[in-house]
């Protein structure tokens, strides 16, 4: 789970919740924020960062699973 507001860097919460996301293919990776257009900001970054990962398909199944 990470917490951030909009004073967050996007791409830096973006690699956290990757680094949760490329344990398991159920892993949890949540974010907890006050903030629709940083939510989107990190969410953009997530799409340009899983395609980098060595572990892409396990990372894009526990992103796009229930939480």
């Amino acid at each position: 789970m990470v917490i951030a507001d909009s004073t967050a860097k996007s791409e830096f919460v973006a690699a956290d919740l990757i680094s949760q996301a490329e344990h398991d293919e159920f892993a949890a990776a949540v974010l907890i924020t006050d903030s629709a257009d940083f939510a989107q900001k990190v969410m953009d970054s997530l799409a340009e960062q899983v395609l980098k990962t060595s572990n892409k398909d396990r990372v894009s199944a526990a992103l796009s699973g229930q939480q």
